[in-house]
């Protein structure tokens, strides 16, 4: 914790200089700790989102990491070692001042992106065709119809803050139901050679078609996000990167009730997106 040494009356430091370290002192231990209410609040948002499947994996260990980086350097620069030098004293907690003030600015961003919907389901009939796992055609157009929200609402989130750049990073999960696919069917031979199995169980088989329907809307997002972005005229602003990922036979809803092998909802592809600002 930042102390300040503070010089007798006998001294030539003015009261004024006096009761501004005095102030700022105030002030700083003040930020600081709104500074780590706000962090644990987020932390435990996070973490309460996650559970609920509001936020991926991915996401969750890009805001915690960003969370207890800006903890850690909170504390790194309260702790710096302080001259008793009053004209140095007054430089520090005033540069200070304007550190906590900066880190606070970033985790009120996590904080306005905590309270916002970021992520969408999708029911794999409306993209793919039954048994299919690309993204046909005749199906683009309702595709790029179905995901620009996503892009709409990064773009819009990030227009709230007009000088700062973000990382950005969209998690695509295609889920399956549990329905065993034919083994005399084409998309069975695909799947075991992809999987490199011949004898795959159906486990792997529906891990493995939820991994490349993942991978189709991947490829989506990134022709609609290069598009959007490049119109907007935010490429130094924005760095965007797209992940995708299988989750085969889990449930994509954690409420779900009464599920059956073959529900339909099991069938979907979810979205989600975050926004990191960069420090700095």
């Amino acid at each position: 914790m930042l102390v300040f040494v503070l010089l007798t009356s006998n001294s030539c430091i003015s009261k004024k200089k006096l009761l501004q370290i005095s102030t700022l002192a105030s002030e700083n231990k003040a930020l600081k700790g709104k500074l780590d209410a706000e962090i644990t609040k987020n932390k435990e948002a996070v973490n309460n989102k996650a559970n609920l499947k509001e936020v991926d994996s991915t996401a969750k260990s890009q805001l915690l990491l960003f969370l207890d980086s800006s903890s850690k350097q909170a504390n790194l620069d309260m702790e710096q070692p302080v001259s008793n030098q009053t004209e140095e004293q007054i430089l520090f907690a005033t540069s200070l001042k304007k550190k906590l003030e900066k880190n606070m600015e970033n985790v009120s961003v996590l904080t306005a992106l905590l309270q916002t919907t970021t992520f969408i389901r999708f029911n794999t009939g409306a993209i793919f065709k039954p048994g299919g796992f690309l993204i046909e055609d005749d199906l683009w157009k309702p595709a790029y119809k179905a995901f620009s929200p996503i892009l709409d609402s990064i773009l819009n989130f990030t227009g709230r803050y007009p000088d700062k750049k973000f990382d950005v990073s969209i998690a695509i999960l295609g889920y399956s139901d549990a329905t065993p696919i034919d083994k005399t069917g084409a998309l069975y031979t695909l799947l075991t050679e992809k999987l490199n199995d011949p004898n795959a169980d159906k486990m792997a088989l529906n891990l493995q078609l939820s991994k490349m329907r993942a991978e189709s809307v991947a490829t989506v997002f990134e022709d609609l996000a290069a598009i959007k972005i490049c119109k907007a005229n935010l490429g130094d602003k924005i760095n965007l990167k797209i992940f995708s990922f299988g989750k085969g036979e889990e449930l994509p809803d954690p409420t779900m009730k009464n599920v059956t092998e073959n529900d339909e909802r099991r069938r979907s592809v979810v979205a989600y997106w975050n926004v990191i600002p960069k420090k700095g």
